[in-house]
């Protein structure tokens, strides 16, 4: 005859697997990971809307003094200067409108390194065609920057 001979249960000295562990841990690292991405999503939404406004408030400002500025410096196609009226037109146009909320500061160059309009007005400065946008400036056009 066979004998069967049977052994006690060892014990393991390690507790047993909380119930339900593995779908616990599986949880919080997707609650992690969804955390996560929602911050990062957020912050890159509003750094498009942010970039979106300052360059749509841009635009519109450029525009703005491209229409309305430009026509008190017609007369710098005679002239090197402006006069006093047209100086004292701007001035209103930048205190007495929206533009003056919107425009932080305005320098007008002239032909040659002169400031015609703004800060340091009269003062001529050497000034490069590829580093200052002059090129841009003689052919009349605006810039937002």
């Amino acid at each position: 005859m066979t004998s069967v001979r049977l052994l006690p249960k060892r014990r393991s000295s390690s507790p047993p697997p909380a119930r339900g562990g593995l779908a616990r841990t599986y949880a919080a690292l997707s609650l992690a990971v969804l955390l996560v991405s929602l911050a990062v999503i957020g912050w890159w939404v509003s750094r498009q809307i942010e970039v979106g406004v300052v360059h749509r408030t841009a635009a519109a400002t450029a525009l703005y003094v491209e229409n309305f500025i430009t026509t008190q410096l017609q007369e710098l196609d005679h002239a090197e200067r402006l006069s006093p009226e047209r100086t004292a037109a701007i001035e209103r146009l930048l205190a007495d409108t929206p533009l003056g909320r919107e425009v932080v500061a305005i320098k007008v160059w002239g032909p040659g390194g002169r400031v015609v309009y703004g800060e340091n007005a009269g003062q001529v400065f050497e000034v490069k065609d590829e580093q200052s946008g002059l090129g841009m400036a003689r052919s009349s056009r605006t810039s937002p920057s």
